[in-house]
C-alpha cells in the first residue's frame, strides 16, 4: 500500500496568489500519484468564493473564521483525520515546496520521525522581483536555535493521535507566532522537532510575497539575494510565464 499525506493549508483573500499556488500543489499532487496518496485539504473564511477557488484546484475544504489563525489550522488537523493518514504536512497558501520534498518525508516518517520540517527558505517578492534566500532562525538575528520553520513541517499520525488532532493549545488563540506557539505545545506532549535543510532533502521552498503579509519581504536577513530576471528560472519549477506576470500586477497597488 503506498502511503497517504495530507497537505493542509489556511487561504484568506489574495486570490490569484492562492489560484497559483494550489494549482502547482494539484499538479504535484497528479505527478506524484504512482508512489504517494497526496490529499489537499484548504481551510477558508470567505463562504462559497474560497471554495469553489480551492475545489476547482482538487483541494477539500472547510469553512472556519480566519481569527483565531491557530483555530483555523486545528479546525483543518481536525478535519484531517477522516483521512486516515501517514502523515500531515502544513504550508501557507503564499509557500511552494518541491514533489521531492513528499517522497523525502514519507521515509522520514517511515523511519520513525514524529515531528521535523525545514530550517531555511527561499522568499520571492512578486512586485519587485527579488528572490532572497534564509538561512533560518538559528542564523538570523531575530533569535531562535535552529528551530524548524512553518512552511512544510510534518507530523506523524503518532503525533496527531497523542495530541487529540490538535497543533495548538485551544486556549489562548494566537494570529502571529504561530510556528513557536505549535513547537512549545507539541513539546509539552512529549514532540522535540527534527530540524532538515532544504539542501539535505535535496529540495526546493520558497515564500511568495504580495500584496499584506503577516511579515514583509525586508524583514529577514538574507544570506543571498537575487534581482531582475534571475528568479524566472528558480521559479519555472512551478509557475508558468503567464503565472509570474499574474502575481506581479497583483502584488501592485490596487491589485487584488
Amino acid at each position: 500500500m503506498i502511503p497517504r499525506m495530507v497537505l493542509l493549508t489556511c487561504v484568506f483573500m489574495r486570490p490569484e496568489l492562492t489560484n497559483v499556488v494550489l494549482g502547482a500543489y494539484d499538479n504535484i499532487r497528479r505527478f506524484l500519484a504512482p508512489e504517494l496518496d497526496l490529499r489537499l485539504l484548504a481551510v477558508g473564511s470567505e463562504g462559497m468564493e474560497s471554495r469553489r477557488l480551492c475545489e476547482r484546484h482538487g483541494f477539500d475544504y472547510v469553512e472556519f473564521p480566519n481569527t483565531p489563525l491557530s483555530h483555523k489550522w486545528n479546525a483543518g488537523v481536525r478535519a484531517a483525520q477522516e483521512y486516515d493518514p501517514d502523515g500531515l504536512v502544513i504550508v501557507g497558501s503564499d509557500d511552494l515546496m518541491s514533489a521531492g520534498v513528499f517522497p523525502a518525508y514519507g521515509q522520514k516518517l517511515q523511519n520513525g520521525l514524529d515531528l521535523f520540517g525545514l530550517t531555511d527558505l527561499y522568499f520571492f517578492d512578486a512586485a519587485s522581483g527579488r528572490l532572497g534566500y534564509w538561512a533560518g532562525y538559528g542564523k538570523a538575528p531575530d533569535g531562535g536555535d535552529g528551530d524548524p520553520i512553518g512552511c512544510g513541517l510534518c507530523f506523524s499520525r503518532a503525533l496527531l493521535e497523542r495530541t487529540d488532532w490538535r497543533l495548538w493549545p485551544e486556549e489562548p488563540g494566537y494570529d502571529s507566532l504561530l510556528d513557536g506557539a505549535a513547537l512549545r505545545f507539541l513539546e509539552g506532549h512529549g514532540f522535540s522537532p527534527v530540524s532538515l535543510t532544504m539542501e539535505e532533502l535535496g529540495i526546493r521552498a520558497v515564500d511568495i510575497k504580495v500584496g499584506p503579509n503577516i511579515t514583509p519581504f525586508d524583514r529577514y536577513d538574507y544570506q543571498d539575494s537575487w534581482s531582475g530576471n534571475s528568479f524566472r528560472e528558480f521559479l519555472g519549477e512551478w509557475l508558468s510565464e503567464d503565472d509570474l506576470l499574474k502575481l506581479a500586477e497583483s502584488a501592485q497597488p490596487g491589485g487584488s
